[in-house]
């Protein structure tokens, strides 16, 4: 499966997305920045483009297993992996936890402790509130108030920040949020759960087993 995009065909968001996965750089082992598959054009709409993408999925689907897992891998829905090694058979492009050619069947889904890690691959998307310097740029600053995570302090219209300090909070705020506080308080569940099935007599290894269902997610672009 493939992800389509449809943007400015003058936008810096295809300027730069596509600079980042031209032949110098795409080889560059240290560069996560979603490829580019093609970039297709219409005579019935020359104002815009279409960027075609692999087709990813959120970081935490499905759910980490291991601390090991996690340092592997800025706000949250800018990061994606494809998943394509996690699932043999495929899966549905809205509906994650079924099959696309039978939709009655669950999709089968391997850990990410039994596939190699370099088959699971991590992306930054989305550029489109980004900004390109040149080796020549003296000031790397930059203004603006869009963006995902809106608690960024130094959002403004018109004091410039240093952007690259703003991306090393944002991804801070994706490990707070999205790894620490949820690990936080499922330890707290599963004690509270240990507890419980100590008072009933019940064996705790009996429910060791058990997994939290990945919830649903429609896929919300790249």
């Amino acid at each position: 499966m493939v992800y389509i995009k449809k943007v400015l065909r003058k936008s810096k968001e295809l300027e730069i997305a596509t600079y980042l996965y031209s032949q110098d750089l795409r080889g560059d082992l240290q560069n996560h920045c979603v490829p580019i598959l093609d970039v297709l054009e219409t005579p019935q709409d020359p104002n815009y483009s279409f960027m075609v993408m692999p087709f990813l999925r959120y970081i935490d689907s499905p759910n980490f297993e291991r601390v090991e897992d996690i340092l592997h891998d800025c706000a949250f829905k800018n990061v994606m992996m494809d998943a394509s090694a996690l699932y043999p058979l495929g899966h549905h492009p809205i509906q994650y936890d079924y099959l696309a050619s039978d939709y009655s069947r669950r999709a089968p889904v391997l850990s990410r402790a039994v596939v190699k890690p370099n088959l699971v691959t991590y992306y930054f998307t989305d550029f489109g509130i980004s900004t390109r310097f040149t080796p020549e740029n003296e000031e790397r600053l930059v203004v603006g108030v869009r963006g995902l995570d809106r608690t960024l302090p130094e959002l403004s219209p018109n004091v410039k920040y240093d952007p690259f300090k703003a991306d090393i909070y944002l991804l801070g705020n994706v490990f707070r949020e999205h790894f620490v506080q949820v690990t936080t308080l499922l330890s707290s569940h599963n004690m509270l759960h240990t507890q419980n099935l100590t008072m009933t007599n019940i064996e705790v290894s009996e429910c060791a087993d058990a997994k939290p269902r990945t919830p649903h997610r429609k896929h919300d672009g790249a």
